[in-house]
């Protein structure tokens, strides 16, 4: 039978289900700094840093 129960299956799908999330969270979090960078809210936000240290 197909779906029998091995605890390597089990184990390389959530290994899969990992990778998944995994690339979802990296791919926004690059997108969300894109967004950032492009935005005129990561220049104010570097220059009120650099100017309170």
């Amino acid at each position: 039978m197909m779906w029998q129960k091995h605890s390597g299956s089990r184990m390389s799908m959530s290994l899969g289900k990992l990778i998944l999330f995994a690339g979802v969270l990296t791919s926004g979090g690059s997108a969300l700094v894109y967004y950032f960078v492009q935005s005129e809210y990561l220049p104010a936000a570097w220059a009120s840093i650099k100017g309170s240290i």
